[in-house]
């Protein structure tokens, strides 16, 4: 069966073009700019110190992923106002980066976990909250590091490679692909993985920023956060690795590594 129904998502973003972006044919207008809001991401005389464009979007996009515009912005303005340095995010109390975050911000908890996570295992690999060693990886090596970071959702993946390391990807969310499967563009067995692929192999390279940018404003207008208590497997997980301390501590030996090995009896050594 067939993920999805490609001429009604011609019409979906015929129908988006006409009601978010009068100005997609004006040749200045500038798709990823739009997704980079000028009041989110201009230069502030206050910046948290690392702060940089590449890991300023991973913060955006980690808080954005099953939120909306808006509230990613407030959110990324009290982390900015809250903490001294971006290294506070992997030490910060999940409680209180949850409420820096907002009580009622989608998804506290998990996120806050998730955040933790990642800066974490970043600093842990490059010594410092920071992404620009992963970019000069190939485009290929990097989106596998970045995937494999514990508690980093595939759609701040995709987001990622899309806005800083200018490949061709489509973020998709619960929130997202809840209005896709209303709209009867993807099947409603489809998952945020082969949602994301399918909008990749029918959405041309070209048109993958204004696509992206056009599905993010339909999803700030009518999205829903995913209807789900947080995971308690999930949170339980992400809790054991939200500790730096516990995340790099070293493993336990073995019963059979902490075993004596038995001495060979006088006959068994003559034999």
């Amino acid at each position: 069966m067939s993920t999805g129904d490609p001429k009604k998502l011609a019409a979906l973003l015929k129908k988006l073009r006409a009601a978010h972006a009068p100005k997609a044919k004006d040749a200045s207008f500038d798709p990823l700019a739009a997704l980079t809001p000028a009041d989110v991401f201009e230069p502030r005389a206050h910046e948290i110190p690392g702060m940089g464009l590449a890991v300023q979007q991973l913060v955006y996009s980690l808080l954005l992923w099953e939120a909306s515009s808006t509230q990613a912005r407030g959110a990324l303005k009290r982390v900015r106002e809250s903490l001294v340095d971006l290294n506070e995010l992997r030490v910060c109390a999940i409680d209180d980066l949850s409420h820096i975050l907002g009580d009622r911000y989608p998804l506290g908890r998990e996120r806050a976990m998730r955040i933790r996570c990642v800066f974490s295992e970043l600093v842990a690999q490059f010594h410092g909250p920071t992404i620009d060693p992963v970019l000069a990886m190939s485009k290929r090596d990097a989106k596998l590091f970045l995937e494999g970071l514990h508690g980093m959702p595939p759609f701040v993946v995709q987001r990622i490679a899309l806005l800083v390391m200018n490949t061709h990807a489509m973020p998709v969310d619960e929130r997202l692909l809840q209005l896709l499967v209303a709209a009867k563009v993807l099947q409603p067995a489809t998952d945020c993985h082969h949602a994301a692929s399918w909008l990749e192999h029918n959405v041309p390279a070209d048109d993958g920023p204004l696509t992206a940018m056009l599905l993010q404003a339909w999803s700030d207008d009518e999205g829903q956060p995913p209807a789900r208590p947080e995971p308690s497997e999930l949170v339980s997980e992400l809790s054991s690795h939200a500790s730096p301390s516990k995340r790099l501590s070293r493993p336990k030996a073995t019963k059979s590594e902490t075993t004596k090995p038995k001495k060979k009896s006088p006959k068994s050594a003559s034999s």
